[in-house]
């Protein structure tokens, strides 16, 4: 027995079938964009993350921290280097750096302070700072990243 449905009831079937149709499309499109973006910056920010460990290396390789005194910036090797920094501090005295890094201390921890996350103006930038120390409480290690409302 065939179904009679109206040229309405057709008419409405049809439409709300593209409309779907288009929507998981677009849908899709745009999990794949969202997913390629995503995957892009993460290995950006990975790829920084290994030039900066590359250029504390070069640096150790010249000098041993403590030997002659004098301070040493550490060379750029990443084209996203002007956002990230390092200062590494001996003693109270800044041993190695960046060359991004300013030769003041961005931010420093008080004794028995944990080690942490913050963020500080400094010299007209706002950074996200995250400061540590080893383990005998001799070296202080800070590493900013220039912050801005698109990160």
């Amino acid at each position: 027995m065939p179904h009679n449905q109206s040229l309405q009831g057709r008419l409405l079937a049809w439409v709300l079938t593209w409309v779907l149709g288009l929507v998981v499309l677009v849908w899709l499109l745009t999990a794949s964009l969202t997913w390629f973006d995503a995957r892009g910056a993460l290995d950006e920010s990975l790829d920084s993350r290994l030039a900066n460990a590359a250029a504390l290396l070069v640096v150790q390789q010249n000098r041993e921290l403590g030997d002659d005194g004098r301070e040493v910036d550490a060379p750029t090797l990443q084209r996203h280097a002007p956002k990230v920094a390092f200062q590494v501090f001996h003693e109270g005295r800044l041993a190695l750096r960046s060359a991004n890094a300013p030769a003041a201390a961005m931010f420093g921890l008080a004794d028995g302070e944990a080690s942490g996350l913050r963020t500080v103006a400094f010299g007209g930038t706002t950074w996200r700072v995250f400061t540590t120390t080893g383990v005998e409480q001799d070296v202080q290690v800070t590493v900013p990243r220039a912050w801005s409302i698109s990160c």
